[in-house]
């Protein structure tokens, strides 16, 4: 998890740097195993201009087996997705969750409220007061 969140701020500072922004918004999804299988997850960290950051996480989807075994020898899963799928960059259209999901999630909905979660701070500051 470590890692995932220092790429989700990385991106984040980048991005708010890049545009002069008040806030950057990084993202960062991949896979972990548990008892249950391999499953994905992905974190949003929102870092401001004086580098106060807030995270949001989730998008727990376990992954079928023929996914996670490519995924465990070392393909990417948006990769993985498109061996598997014939597609071609499924990652950047409807995403892993799209295919998983028979089209009733794609990428950018499956996010929106990881975003959320890490606005949160910022869209109800009185609770962090």
């Amino acid at each position: 998890m470590r890692r995932r969140l220092g790429g989700a701020r990385q991106r984040a500072t980048a991005a708010r740097e890049l545009l002069n922004a008040d806030l950057g918004i990084g993202i960062e999804g991949g896979c972990v195993e548990s008892a249950h299988g391999m499953s994905t997850c992905a974190w949003v960290v929102v870092v401001d201009r004086n580098g106060r950051a807030s995270v949001g996480g989730s998008l727990h989807m376990p992954l079928p087996e023929r996914v996670a075994k490519l995924v465990r020898q070392g393909v990417e899963l948006g990769h993985a997705i498109d061996q598997i799928s014939g597609e071609l960059d499924t990652k950047q259209g409807a995403g892993a969750v799209g295919f998983l999901t028979g089209g009733l999630v794609d990428r950018q909905r499956a996010y929106e409220p990881l975003v959320s979660y890490a606005l949160s701070p910022y869209l109800a500051p009185d609770w962090w007061a």
